[in-house]
């Protein structure tokens, strides 16, 4: 059965290069897998920009049929002050891209993912790959929601105890509270220490570098300074490709975790001694079968890692 999946976004310079991994899988027939739509969030940039950003990456990929819905603009309960952006104030490099407007929906993102869920029910998949506002406020608007869900990938948390817990929970700790909490469906959590691990900088700059794909050409842009870096893993596409295929997965855990809303908001909080489990938390993953997934993906010889 073809796999639907709604991607809920924050769209910076990672997102860009997650999305347009699944927009391969989108295109190929193989992989059996069809975006039925993209939510917006905010995040790493304002809203705005946000929709901006998906609306280029769709364009950048030819895939424009793929309708657009704009989100929430603040957190669920305490609004989000951004600090200096990692990926730019346009959450873009600030790459000097021309201008363009967004092509978005007039159905809002929340009103949307409840709408296709139950057109999809136990179907639909939900990639979240920012905060999580637009997805628990859909579950706190509609308590059916969350049972029509068919699974959640996300990109998030925290395995180790840290003072400064990773964006996509601090930036709405409650929201990710609510999702980690009503959801009965399976959820696959991706978290920082796993994916920055996976330094695959000397393939970037060799292997990926070596691909003229408009989308390789996009993200040489938007990537900027950042391919200067000693490091290249990027949180949001290693996500991507793990719900794609999840033969990634070498290594997880079944844990009971919910996000800490009074101490370190935001941190994910794992209880180890309780029997009950609410997620699987991916420890670690196949560097091989991965570097030939984005190779694949950005537009190289098709690798035997779609099935």
């Amino acid at each position: 059965m073809e796999r639907l999946v709604v991607i809920d976004t924050d769209a910076g310079v990672d997102d860009a290069s997650a999305i347009f991994l699944v927009l391969a899988a989108h295109k190929n027939s193989a992989a059996n897998l069809k975006i039925v739509g993209i939510t917006c969030v905010n995040g790493n940039t304002n809203l705005d920009n946000v929709c901006k950003n998906v609306t280029r990456i769709l364009n950048t990929s030819d895939a424009n049929e793929i309708p657009i819905f704009r989100g929430s603009e603040t957190g669920m309960v305490v609004p989000y002050e951004r600090g200096p952006s990692y990926h730019g104030s346009d959450g873009f490099g600030d790459a000097n891209l021309p201008i363009i407007e967004a092509e978005i929906k007039e159905e809002n993102a929340i009103l949307a993912l409840i709408r296709l869920a139950k057109t999809f029910s136990g179907q639909l998949s939900i990639l979240a790959l920012g905060p999580l506002t637009n997805i628990a406020l859909a579950a706190r608007l509609d308590p059916s929601f969350s049972k029509h869900i068919k699974e959640i990938c996300l990109m998030g948390g925290n395995t180790q105890p840290v003072a400064d817990p990773t964006f996509n929970f601090k930036a709405d700790p409650e929201a990710a509270y609510v999702t980690l909490s009503c959801f009965p469906c399976p959820i696959t959590v991706v978290p920082y220490e796993t994916c920055k691990r996976q330094n695959l900088k000397e393939f970037r700059v060799k292997e990926l570098a070596s691909l003229s794909s408009p989308e390789i050409l996009l993200l040489n842009q938007i990537e900027g300074d950042g391919l200067k870096k000693d490091v290249w893993s990027p949180c949001d596409l290693l996500t991507a490709a793990i719900f794609i295929d999840p033969k990634l997965i070498s290594d997880s855990r079944k844990l009971l975790v919910s996000a800490d809303l009074v101490g370190y908001r935001g941190q994910m909080i794992i209880n180890l001694s309780h029997p009950r489990t609410n997620v699987t938390v991916v420890d670690d993953i196949d560097v091989e079968l991965y570097e030939q997934m984005l190779y694949w993906g950005f537009g190289g010889i098709l690798k035997d890692c779609i099935s």
